[in-house]
């Protein structure tokens, strides 16, 4: 517990000193196993309880979250803007990876590689329950939503701004919303 506190401590200290970072950067504990913000303005926050290598970083702006419990490997990975975020309980490589804008969102209960993956615009969700392996990538755009529950695989999604799906590959079971 000790390791940890000092850990954590280095941690802050370094973020305090990281003049990229500004206008409320927060990391709050427990926190442990390389959880990182960097570089990362505005409101960029790793909240625990969090474990497990999560991840925001930059360039994020406005508002991108990795809030608990989270574990193992929840990223958000920039260039992002305006309200990214991986919300628990999250587990297993939860990922936002960018580019993206507006408010995209891996929102639990989320389990084993759910993922948003850019670009993505306008509102893209990924919202559990979730499991094994719910995926959207490469692009959506307008105001896209995978609403749970949902088990199974989405590979190569693409929402157009209509609201035609192109490229559905896989649906195991569960189904699409556009919101």
């Amino acid at each position: 517990m000790n390791a940890l506190v000092l850990a954590l401590s280095a941690l802050l200290a370094v973020a305090s000193a990281a003049p990229s970072w500004g206008h409320g950067v927060v990391l709050a504990a427990p926190v442990a196993h390389g959880a990182v913000l960097t570089p990362a303005v505005h409101g960029a926050v790793v909240a625990g309880p969090v474990a497990h290598g999560a991840v925001v970083a930059g360039p994020v702006a406005h508002g991108a979250v990795v809030a608990g419990p989270v574990a193992h490997g929840a990223a958000v990975i920039g260039p992002h803007a305006p309200g990214a975020a991986v919300i628990g309980p999250v587990e297993g490589p939860s990922a936002i990876i960018g580019p993206r804008a507006g408010p995209s969102a891996v929102v639990g209960p989320v389990n084993h590689g759910a993922a948003v993956v850019g670009p993505v615009n306008h509102g893209a969700a990924l919202v559990g329950p979730v499991n094994h392996g719910a995926v959207l990538t490469p692009a959506i755009a307008a105001p896209s939503v995978i609403a749970a529950p949902a088990i199974g695989t989405y590979t190569n999604a693409v929402l157009l701004e209509d609201g035609e799906l192109m490229d559905w590959v896989m649906v195991v079971i569960g189904k699409l919303k556009n919101s």
